[in-house]
């Protein structure tokens, strides 16, 4: 870092003030990732979340469907619920019921009063019951730059809760998986896992909120076509080859863990269930631990490493391709028996039409010594996921890829709380919201790592006309943790604004997790809190201070973040300043951002792609079998 003096930009309507600061080199944030999990302590989840339907309850624990109370969302953004934020009114205003181990319970009317403000409009209140409707006492009068009547924003945020009751714990390795799950979930991100939304300890009870996935399990869709086989293999592979690269062991892949999204017939898959995930090293795990029909002999003999999953894959696979197991047995120890020697068969007359490529991959997973087997990442180069079934699925087109390009550009130019507020905005996203923007991540991700390099973004990217300076640019301002790679969750933060306008409440409830204490302010300590201890303070209030003079960021000053107005005259200004730096670190685009032959013929990358042979359409049909079943 030097010690040049530079300059950061406040823009508002009236002028445009200009503040010395210390500049920066690029800084990521390593612990954004993870810290986009709100951990909230000492309060009832029931008061931000009312129960649904339930999908499971166990002597510990349970997990059911809740959907986000309509009256909270947002949070600290409302005025109104601050106080009741802050001071916690609710818990004494509310009965728990003594049912499902008290996840139900009534609170009286006039929990919530809103009272008319410069945020607010009266309405005629409701009660506000657990059992029935929750209705939505007052809507924000919001700036008319900002959507607040898109179609997404009037559907319902629902998500799935698991709990464990601490107090019926008597088996403390019980308790550990739940922290563990947490723990894990926090630092993954991947198209196929499931992500963790926040958590909460309150009254001798811990939960975990996650993202819904209503589609069922594997066993819910059986049978399946040799090429709807292929598919989830692959994804579920990406996903495990993921893990392992960061050292992490599933240790429990089976149907049951493996859910669909959705009820399309087309539904991606999601990895959960994550409290016997374990990191490894050089020394080998010797706990056994999993579900018995997909262990793998290594873990019988309680000495095991990564090579455990690719077997319980190739237990999947072969279960996928046939609907039985490939060892069974009356008893535990004839299926034992069965795993230790490997023996199992292709018989019956499922077997007879499935292709010799398929069988392979089986046997080429099922192998009793782990150096034998292939690697996850060898797996997924096997040639029966690359026969190209996937042709059949719609790919993007070349519009979508032109709409997730021009946001990337736009994403490099914004503030670094605006991007740090997409990254939360993402983060919440459902899969119907992210639609398109999963398919075209793996169309980057050629590999089907869950992350992207920056070659793969520059062979992307670059074909569709922009210059390499303006790639390198965008990359790393994509690249939130400075990782050198771009995740999943970066990339989805940085085209989500390709699929439309964001809607007021997403935004709300983006403002609510980085005010993460409820004072109606984004602070130095909020933003420390999101991007990690090792961002310097004076960073950090550089950051606050490009939005706000006094660093303390309102919900107002927030939203006029999305002010295009506003906007494109901070970027003016930049623009016209010679070796500037964004208080983000990131520097300003220098130069054309398209290739010189778009400067010369005035054409825009999204005219070029029509007839340019590397464009986006080209990429499409040249990348269609590098990674043919990501598009689960």
């Amino acid at each position: 870092m030097t010690n040049s003096t530079h300059i950061t930009i406040i823009a508002s309507d009236e002028e445009t003030t200009m503040i010395e600061k210390p500049s920066t080199v690029k800084r990521g944030s390593s612990a954004l990732r993870g810290n986009l999990t709100r951990v909230q302590r000492d309060r009832d989840p029931l008061f931000y979340y009312q129960v649904e339907q339930i999908l499971g309850i166990g002597s510990m624990g349970s997990v059911v469907k809740v959907r986000k109370r309509e009256a909270v969302v947002g949070g600290s953004a409302r005025q109104d619920l601050q106080f009741h934020y802050r001071k916690e009114k609710v818990l004494s205003q509310c009965f728990r019921l003594p049912l499902v181990g008290g996840l139900f319970h009534i609170c009286f009317k006039g929990l919530l009063k809103f009272k008319p403000n410069a945020y607010h409009e009266e309405k005629e209140e409701e009660p506000f019951f657990d059992s029935g409707h929750v209705s939505h006492n007052s809507h924000d009068t919001v700036p008319d730059y900002i959507n607040a009547t898109s179609p997404r924003s009037q559907k319902d945020m629902m998500y799935a809760m698991k709990s464990i009751h601490l107090s019926r714990v008597t088996d403390q390795r019980f308790l550990q998986e739940l922290k563990n799950e947490v723990a894990i979930l926090r630092d993954l991100d991947h198209p196929h896992i499931v992500k963790a939304i926040e958590t909460f300890e309150h009254r001798n009870q811990l939960f975990i909120i996650m993202e819904l996935c209503y589609g069922g399990d594997l066993y819910s869709r059986d049978p399946y076509t040799e090429e709807h086989a292929a598919r989830i293999t692959s994804s579920i592979l990406s996903a495990i080859a993921y893990m392992h690269s960061k050292n992490i062991l599933h240790r429990d892949l089976k149907y049951e863990n493996v859910l669909f999204v959705n009820h399309s017939p087309q539904a991606e898959i999601k990895l959960i269930d994550f409290g016997l995930s374990a990191a490894f090293g050089r020394d080998e795990l010797t706990d056994g631990v999993g579900t018995i029909y997909t262990m793998a002999p290594e873990v019988l003999k309680r000495k095991y490493g990564k090579q455990a999953d690719v077997w319980s894959v190739g237990v999947i696979a072969y279960m996928l391709l046939s609907s039985q197991m490939p060892f069974y047995g009356k008893k535990r120890q004839h299926i034992v028996e069965q795993i230790m020697s490997g023996k199992y068969e292709f018989n019956g007359r499922r077997w007879k039409r499935v292709s010799n490529q398929a069988k392979e991959f089986v046997a080429d997973l099922l192998v009793v010594d782990p150096a034998e087997r292939l690697t996850a990442d060898q797996a997924l180069a096997a040639a029966w996921l690359n026969r190209g079934f996937s042709a059949t699925l719609r790919s993007p087109s070349a519009d979508e890829f032109e709409a997730a390009h021009q946001s990337m550009v736009n994403y490099a130019k914004y503030s670094k709380l605006k991007q740090v507020a997409l990254m939360v905005i993402a983060h919440r996203s459902t899969s119907e919201e992210i639609g398109v923007l999963r398919k075209l991540f793996q169309k980057y991700d050629t590999e089907g790592r869950g992350h992207v390099t920056y070659e793969q973004f520059r062979k992307t990217i670059l074909g569709a006309g922009y210059s390499e300076d303006a790639c390198r640019q965008i990359f790393d301002a994509v690249d939130q943790d400075g990782s050198g790679l771009i995740r999943y969750t970066e990339f989805l933060a940085s085209t989500i604004e390709a699929q439309g306008a964001i809607d007021e409440r997403r935004l709300a409830e983006a403002f609510d997790r980085l005010d993460s204490d409820d004072s109606g302010y984004i602070t130095v300590e909020n933003l420390k809190g999101i991007l990690g201890d090792d961002f310097p303070d004076s960073e950090v209030e550089a950051i606050l201070k490009e939005c706000a003079k006094d660093g303390n960021v309102s919900y107002m000053d927030f939203l006029a973040q999305w002010n295009t107005q506003k906007e494109t005259k901070r970027q003016d200004f930049l623009a016209d300043i010679s070796n500037l730096t964004y208080s983000s670190g990131h520097p300003l685009p220098q130069g054309p951002l398209f290739t010189d032959e778009a400067s010369r013929t005035g054409t825009s990358p999204s005219s070029m792609v029509k007839t340019d042979s590397h464009g986006p359409e080209a990429a499409v049909v040249q990348h269609e079998g590098d990674h043919a079943f990501a598009d689960v």
